[in-house]
């Protein structure tokens, strides 16, 4: 049903996903693996938040990241789990500004290195560094630079575990390229052109 949603829109999405979490709140009564359950709950808040905007894909988001917890709680070796709740937390980030974005934030850095310390993985290195873009895109001057360096870092880290890992080094460029529109025409003609390279 989750699955179906996600090809959806509006109204018809919503409703499927709704009978998705009456699925799986029913599974969680029988369901001896019930941290798998909590997971896939939280993936399915995640995508309908996605699908959605302002106020109520937070909600959404914060719904999905308290699955994440509860699964967690249950098995706590479920990197993926982990992975995604910081996923969540970044897109709530996203959403907002100052210090609340910024505390989201550290809260998603802070599941993307206990999801590392699970095991290294490049999909958490790479939104790790999507996520440090988007918090270095609400900055400016030394602040957005160390966060873009941060990234930069996220996606070498990936690319040495895989070197031939693409979506680490289009993030890579896409990350170079909005460095490049926080600074002057000369120190952007060079951060443009290492993404071109990228």
């Amino acid at each position: 049903l989750a699955a179906q949603a996600k090809q959806k829109t509006g109204g018809a999405a919503d409703d499927l996903f709704w009978q998705a979490y009456a699925k799986y709140d029913g599974a969680l009564k029988t369901e001896l693996d019930s941290h798998w359950v909590l997971f896939h709950w939280g993936n399915a808040l995640a995508d309908q938040a996605r699908q959605t905007t302002g106020e109520a894909a937070v909600d959404l988001l914060r719904q999905a990241c308290q699955k994440f917890e509860d699964a967690l709680r249950i098995g706590p070796e479920t990197q993926e789990a982990m992975h995604n709740w910081g996923v969540a937390l970044a897109e709530q980030a996203k959403q907002k500004t100052g210090e609340t974005a910024d505390d989201l934030f550290r809260q998603a850095y802070a599941k993307f290195e206990a999801a590392l310390k699970v095991k290294r993985d490049t999909l958490v290195l790479l939104n790790w560094g999507i996520a440090l873009t988007e918090q270095a895109k609400q900055k400016s001057d030394k602040a957005a630079d160390d966060l873009f360096r941060q990234a930069y870092e996220r996606y070498d880290a990936a690319l040495k575990i895989k070197p031939d890992l693409h979506g680490a080094l289009n993030a890579w460029g896409a990350t170079l390229s909005a460095h490049a529109k926080q600074k002057t025409i000369a120190e952007a003609k060079a951060l443009f052109d290492m993404a071109r390279a990228k």
